[in-house]
């Protein structure tokens, strides 16, 4: 008798797929700042996407304001 195989969580082609709730988003900064931000987020154990979003939403709230 043949036994059902287990479903396998496919990735997408182009990369993870976003955990529920969220979406990816795609930014234009400076090269210095990408690489600055990376080994920033490391030596603080966190992710550049938990500081951007964190980021957003204290402007959105109106935490913080943006320098033109």
């Amino acid at each position: 008798m043949a036994t059902k195989s287990k479903q396998v969580a496919r990735k997408s082609r182009s990369g993870p797929r976003a955990p529920d709730g969220k979406a990816p988003l795609q930014i234009i900064i400076k090269e210095q700042t990408i690489e600055d931000a990376k080994i920033a987020v490391i030596r603080k154990k966190t992710s550049v996407s938990k500081v951007v979003e964190g980021l957003l939403d204290g402007w959105l709230s109106g935490k913080f304001e943006i320098e033109e």
